[in-house]
């Protein structure tokens, strides 16, 4: 079941719009400010597929929340503004938002654009790449060894990308495939990309 998470400080609003895309099918979490939708993200078991943003919340408005969030996630985001200003709207699309609708919006239509921007994510976000205890999520541009979350630098992060556009061109048999100098390479890009103490969970793949 896909999961959408809805940050809305209009507690009326989130539970009717929660209530509606319940009802469609989706698994619906609901924050009432930017450091809530924050902290949801920053757990993988609470992470969504889609985010739908209000820009005008109390604290750390949704511009701002989006600005954060886009420089560790990439899920698609929906901006929701009562003020429909065309500002707003260029100011979110550069920051990073998928898409913009002003309030009140016809719940029928803010489903159908979420099911559009899930469509149009699938592909990047669908597949996990697995070598040994080695796990790249792409659509996230995240790494883990085991259960560790490895701190990826910039480029660490494109080249969780850049690897799972290697295996697209090389079918599903790239990971079974992998010669051992080839995992050799592998763990010394972990090791020259990732900085903390997980960068020593890669060497188990040897």
């Amino acid at each position: 079941m896909q999961r959408i998470l809805l940050a809305d400080d209009d507690r009326a609003l989130t539970d009717l719009l929660a209530e509606y895309l319940r009802r469609e099918g989706f698994a619906v979490d609901v924050a009432h400010d930017g450091e809530e939708a924050l902290a949801r993200l920053s757990h993988a078991s609470q992470r969504p597929d889609l985010l739908i943003l209000d820009v005008m919340m109390p604290g750390r408005d949704g511009l701002e929340t989006l600005r954060e969030l886009r420089l560790q996630h990439r899920l698609p985001v929906i901006m929701l503004s009562a003020r429909g200003e065309p500002v707003d709207r260029v100011i979110g699309l550069e920051l990073g938002a998928d898409d913009y609708l002003s309030k009140p919006c016809l719940p029928r239509e803010l489903l159908a654009r979420v099911r559009a921007q899930l469509r149009r994510h699938a592909p990047a976000m669908a597949g996990t790449l697995e070598v040994g205890v080695l796990r790249l999520l792409p659509g996230e541009r995240r790494a883990y060894a085991g259960e560790v979350e490895l701190a990826l630098t910039g480029a660490g992060r494109t080249a969780v990308t850049d690897a799972y556009q290697e295996h697209n061109k090389r079918e599903q048999a790239w990971v079974a495939s992998l010669t051992p100098e080839e995992r050799a390479v592998l763990i010394g890009l972990l090791e020259k990309l990732t900085t903390g103490p997980a960068a020593a969970a890669a060497q188990r793949l040897t």
